[in-house]
């Protein structure tokens, strides 16, 4: 049981350094942005609703709150943080 354990802290332990190591490659991170924005463009075809509307859609029972939908509020809302830091 106790290297089961040690196995799984090591796990981890590579897992966090390898997101480091993405999160610090400029290349990685321009090409992963790329790929939330061609997301969030999808879901604005796919639902005919610009992702700025999401939450008032919801509200006005125009969207229903799916998992999908779950993930175009996540990935707007990421690119929105993106674009906050970078004015920052």
């Amino acid at each position: 049981m106790v290297t089961k354990r040690s196995e799984s802290k090591e796990t981890v332990e590579q897992t966090v350094a390898r997101l480091y190591r993405e999160m610090a490659d400029p290349v990685l991170m321009a090409a992963r942005l790329e790929e939330v924005r061609n997301r969030v463009a999808a879901y604005e075809r796919e639902f005919g609703i610009p992702s700025s509307d999401i939450h008032a859609a919801i509200d006005r029972g125009d969207l229903v709150e799916t998992w999908e939908v779950c993930g175009w509020i996540f990935d707007y809302e990421s690119l929105l943080e993106d674009e906050s830091g970078r004015s920052q």
